[in-house]
């Protein structure tokens, strides 16, 4: 794996606020921390989120491949924030809930970002591939200076 493209930097990233998200807790009441991995439905979906992401990241080399992971990732993310917003006006009146709720919408910003670059990415290589059919390179030997 290679940090020299800023993709994969912003899918670490937000590998790393998924993780965050399952180590901090979700919501309050009075005394009691409500975790994320206290819901089976949300334990599942995080670390399905979370295998996703490193499965994208072993696809580094293969950009429209990894390109589509993280679009469905994305998906993922933003069905996932949902899904708290949905517990969030649910239960507003019971819960305080802490800034690792809208740790997926962040997440899903970052992989917004790295869908962006890997297009561009998987675009010029295209440009780059359909040029070098149209004009290839001449090959000069020796006989063709004379």
């Amino acid at each position: 794996m290679t940090w020299k493209r800023i993709q994969t930097l912003y899918i670490a990233l937000s590998a790393v606020l998924v993780f965050a998200m399952l180590c901090c807790p979700m919501c309050r009441c009075e005394d009691v921390k409500i975790r994320f991995t206290d819901n089976l439905t949300l334990t599942l979906i995080a670390a399905l989120i979370l295998f996703m992401h490193v499965f994208t990241l072993v696809f580094w080399k293969r950009g429209y491949v990894e390109g589509k992971l993280c679009l469905v990732t994305l998906i993922l993310l933003l069905f996932f924030q949902a899904f708290i917003a949905y517990w969030f006006f649910k239960f507003k009146a019971v819960y305080t809930f802490t800034i690792a709720a809208v740790f997926p919408l962040v997440s899903a910003i970052l992989l917004g970002m790295a869908y962006h670059y890997i297009s561009r990415d998987v675009a010029q290589f295209m440009v780059d591939q359909a040029f070098a059919k149209r004009f290839p390179q001449k090959q000069f030997t020796e006989n063709q200076d004379k």
